[in-house]
């Protein structure tokens, strides 16, 4: 099972897996560089512990320098994020 919390500045989700016939539970939150519109946005689960979100910015036509407020690397992986950003730069 997969929570997600969606709020205008955040994106958690809590969620169980197994990994070598051991159960863990991986939470994530990242606090969002600007603010979205929860009721705009979703979110998908798929196989193998993947997740896609696609959130509606509040501020349309803005660009951020970035998916999370805090500068530096992410512990989270935001592949997907990178990705997009270099595809809307073209």
């Amino acid at each position: 099972d997969v929570k997600v919390n969606l709020t205008e500045s955040s994106f958690e989700l809590e969620g169980f897996g197994h990994h070598s016939s051991v159960r863990k539970r991986y939470v994530v939150n990242v606090r969002l560089f600007g603010d979205v519109l929860p009721q705009e946005s979703s979110w998908s689960a798929a196989s193998v512990g993947r997740l896609t979100a696609m959130l509606q910015k509040a501020a349309p036509g803005t660009k951020w320098s970035r998916l999370t407020k805090e500068k530096g690397g992410s512990k989270h992986q935001l592949t997907s994020w990178l990705d997009m950003q270099e595809r809307w730069a073209e």
